[in-house]
This record gives structure tokens, C-alpha cells and sequence, in this order.
């Protein structure tokens, strides 16, 4: 958030020693570079939401695995609004090289459209206040996981949900699979806990231990 950027410049100044010799920079403002390069000499680069959503192409909401299950297995709806359990068959193969070669003007449209914090391939991208993402359908959301990158962190000193539904956007940023496909995540995650709660928090207990590290303010390390 913007609110917090210049005392993240400030703390990588006072708490990172000199001998480091860490390069900084806050990309800020209207009149931040537009070179891609010249972006990628910096150790560290600071920005806000807001910046990453004006700069990111926006990710779908539905990822591909879920498109690709929905066209599969959709269900052909009658006149009067009922559907049946037909399944829809396997496109020819015309077809699967037009939707390839429509996915491929897609990708190529959105590379075009990327600006240089994009463009970027960064080794990590940290998400400090990462509730900013936690509904997955916000253009700040679908913006973040595009950001390319190794290594990726979320950081909160707040409750990281109001629901079940919003660790999706999470595990999504993070590409932690399966949960990170909707279908799978909730056919794993959301479904089980609507079913019987106890049996489902447990496993979801389960998979964040795996990913969460808690510090308390009483430890400095």
C-alpha cells in the first residue's frame, strides 16, 4: 500500500548495512522509467498495488484448467431451462488449433500490453498487507498474479480472510497446486468444509501449516 512504501525505503536504509551495497528504488509517480532494463538493475523495487494494477495485464478469473474442464463437460441447456447430462463432445482438431491460435493472439495481446513491471522476470515478489488480494475477482488481485517471479511471498500482520473463498487468491499468487486451479480448490478445500466443517477446517489447518510461518511480536528473528 502506498501508505506504507516510504517506511520500507527507510527501514532497507537503516536496517541492511552499507556493505551490501544494495540499489533501492521506489517506482513511483508519473514520471517512474519506462525502461524495462533499466527497472531490472535495481536489487530491490518498491511499488504499491495501485502501480502493479495500471502496469499487469489482469489475469482471467477462471485459470485454464477450469476453462478447458468447463468447455469439455458442458451441458446442453433446453428451451425450458433444464440441462442434461449429455456431455459435449471433444472439438475437431480444426477446432483445437483455432482455440490454440486464439489463446496464442491472447498471450501475444497481453504481452504487448505489459508495461515494464511486467516485464520484469523477478527472482522474488514480496506482498507485504497481502489481504489487498484476498477477493480474487479485484483488478489489484488478478494483476499480482501476473507478476513473474521464483520465488513469491505474502505478508500480513492482519487477519488474512473474512472467508474460506478468499485463500484461493493466495494459493493462486503463490501457484501452490492443486489448490491453486478454483476447481480444485474447491472441490478440496471449499466444498469439504460446507459438508462437515470439522473434517474440513482440519485439512485446511493441514495444508497452511505447510506454507505459513507466524511470528509473534515478541521474537526478533
Amino acid at each position: 500500500p502506498t501508505s506504507v512504501l516510504r517506511q520500507w525505503a527507510d527501514e532497507l536504509h537503516i536496517k541492511v548495512t552499507s556493505k551490501a551495497n544494495l540499489s533501492v528504488l521506489v517506482y513511483l509517480g508519473s514520471n517512474r522509467t519506462k525502461d524495462t532494463f533499466e527497472l531490472a538493475k535495481y536489487d530491490v523495487v518498491l511499488t504499491t498495488y495501485s502501480i502493479v494494477s495500471m502496469e499487469v495485464p489482469k489475469q482471467p478469473l477462471v485459470d485454464k484448467d477450469d476453462d478447458e474442464t468447463g468447455r469439455q463437460e458442458a451441458r446442453i441447456v433446453t428451451p425450458m431451462g433444464l440441462s442434461s447430462s449429455r456431455k459435449r463432445k471433444y472439438p475437431p482438431s480444426s477446432d483445437k488449433r483455432s482455440l490454440k491460435d486464439k489463446k496464442g493472439m491472447e498471450n501475444a495481446l497481453l504481452e504487448s500490453a505489459a508495461r515494464p513491471l511486467a516485464r520484469v522476470g523477478w527472482f522474488r515478489v514480496v506482498l507485504d498487507e497481502a489481504q489487498s488480494i484476498k477477493n480474487h475477482r479485484t483488478q489489484v488481485a488478478r494483476a499480482c498474479w501476473g507478476l513473474r517471479a521464483k520465488r513469491r511471498w505474502c505478508l500480513s500482520g492482519t487477519p488474512i480472510q473474512n472467508a474460506v473463498d478468499d485463500l484461493y487468491s493466495y494459493f493462486r499468487f503463490l501457484r501452490y497446486d492443486p489448490y491453486a486451479v478454483y476447481k480444485s480448490f474447491c472441490s478440496t478445500i471449499k466444498f469439504p468444509i460446507n459438508r462437515n466443517p470439522k473434517n474440513g477446517y482440519k485439512k485446511l489447518q493441514a495444508v497452511l501449516k505447510t506454507i505459513m510461518l507466524r511470528r509473534t511480536k515478541g521474537e526478533l528473528t
